[in-house]
């Protein structure tokens, strides 16, 4: 991943380094300090190999909220400090407390769940 420089409009970007062993899926900001990011694919097993990842500092360094080894995470929409819900599958997790507990909000039934709107 890269990151932005801070008041240069995207003119200078800088590599950040996160523990997603594969790619991600889905990033959104809250504002020039404060991003989540969403990803890995569970078809390359390994180690954490999907996440929830946060920065609190413009994308410097990125803490690992969520982990799994068994599924693919994607399409991260987040509306404040605490209330997120991201794509799991087919499946709709949500946080309240920031990404400290996530739980299951709802199924999409049978097919595929392509996003989440933000």
């Amino acid at each position: 991943m890269v990151r932005a420089a801070l008041g240069y409009e995207g003119a200078t970007w800088t590599p950040s380094i996160f523990s997603v062993h594969n790619r991600l899926n889905g990033i959104t900001a809250l504002n020039a300090d404060v991003a989540w990011a969403a990803g890995g694919d569970a078809a390359y097993p390994g180690p954490s190999n999907s996440a929830v990842l946060k920065t609190a500092d413009g994308g410097a360094s990125w803490t690992t909220l969520y982990s799994s080894d068994s599924t693919t995470f994607s399409d991260i929409t987040v509306v404040d400090g605490d209330n997120a819900w991201m794509r799991n599958g087919n499946a709709v997790l949500r946080t309240e407390d920031g990404g400290e507990s996530w739980s299951e909000s709802s199924t999409a039934g049978p097919g595929n769940l392509l996003g989440i709107p933000g």
